[in-house]
């Protein structure tokens, strides 16, 4: 469903391996680890002060318009 690529020197990023139909989830996070209260490389922030560690996910992308939405389980 989903595959970390490299993009360039030191940079990789998370890539749909087919095409995918709106609404389709293609990572969950599981709320219930340790919230951080400072990002990392492989931290999403969910909140001003919330961070959840996730390597898949801190391969994500950043974007002001995005096209996916990231679920909390």
């Amino acid at each position: 469903m989903y595959e970390i690529k490299k993009i360039d020197e030191g940079h990789q990023g998370l890539f749909a391996t087919n095409p995918l139909k709106e609404g389709t989830v293609i990572l969950w996070l599981i709320t219930d680890s340790t919230y951080l209260s400072y990002p990392t490389r492989t931290s999403i922030q969910i909140k001003d002060d919330k961070h959840i560690e996730s390597w898949e996910g801190g391969h994500i992308n950043h974007h002001c318009d995005p096209n996916t939405k990231i679920k909390l389980h």
